[in-house]
């Protein structure tokens, strides 16, 4: 399942803003860019937050 950041920010219950910064420094849990929009594995929010 993919989850738009604001999903995977609440499902880590974190900030969108942090989420966003962690991409920026290129830490934080694994995404993808699907045609320019930025999409997370439920697997990997999960992994990240173990």
């Amino acid at each position: 399942m993919l989850m738009t950041p604001r999903e995977a920010a609440d499902f880590l219950r974190i900030n969108v803003k942090t989420l966003a910064k962690w991409r920026h420094e290129r830490r934080g849990p694994a995404y993808r860019k699907i045609e320019g929009a930025i999409r997370y594995e439920r697997s990997a929010l999960e992994s990240f937050g173990a």
